[in-house]
């Protein structure tokens, strides 16, 4: 696998996985019953969960491939695009409009479901790229804990301008990643 290649991995993982430092700091300050020790026991279920759903597109890629060979990396370019433009459509909605400082447990299972759909598709897309599940194992796994352990650190500061600043950079940087998929595709 080229370096770019990687590159691009490791960034939509990264804009994807950023999903995971706003549930990280949810889980801490927001939801009640998490506000004890249960908390690092949410986040253990919910990156054990992640793991799987990514898992899960991986295969159900497998299952599909036979009838699409000659679109395979054109469907997955867009699948991921799309992750970025559904996620400019959320942040439009949720940070701009509402301006919540502290998001409810509808919030969390909202991101958190949203968090799992993008894992899923990003699965899904690089199992259409024909990228090794052990790279993206060991692109995923650092990612989603890195996010859940700073979310961990900064469960005291709380700003809507660190939230909407954590968004545009996910959003930029599948942005990123789907580009230079795309200059490798063409």
């Amino acid at each position: 696998m080229t370096l770019s290649i990687s590159i691009a991995v490791l960034l939509i993982t990264l804009g994807i996985t950023a999903d995971n430092l706003l549930l990280s700091k949810m889980s801490l300050n927001t939801i009640a019953f998490t506000k004890s020790k249960k908390t690092i026991l949410l986040q253990l279920v919910l990156f054990t969960i992640q793991l799987q759903v990514i898992k899960y597109g991986y295969w159900t890629a497998a299952l599909v491939t036979s009838s699409i060979k000659n679109q395979e990396k054109w469907i997955a370019v867009t699948m991921l695009f799309s992750i970025a433009v559904k996620m400019i459509q959320e942040f439009k909605i949720k940070v701009i409009r509402n301006h919540k400082t502290f998001p409810d447990l509808d919030d969390f299972l909202n991101i958190a479901l949203a968090s799992s759909v993008y894992l899923f598709v990003l699965g899904f897309a690089l199992s259409l790229l024909k990228i090794e599940p052990l790279t993206i194992y060991k692109t995923v796994i650092p990612c989603l804990l890195f996010f859940l352990l700073i979310g961990w650190s900064l469960k005291y500061f709380n700003s809507v301008k660190a939230i909407q600043l954590i968004k545009i950079s996910a959003i930029v940087m599948i942005f990123s990643g789907v580009i230079i998929f795309l200059i490798n595709t063409i």
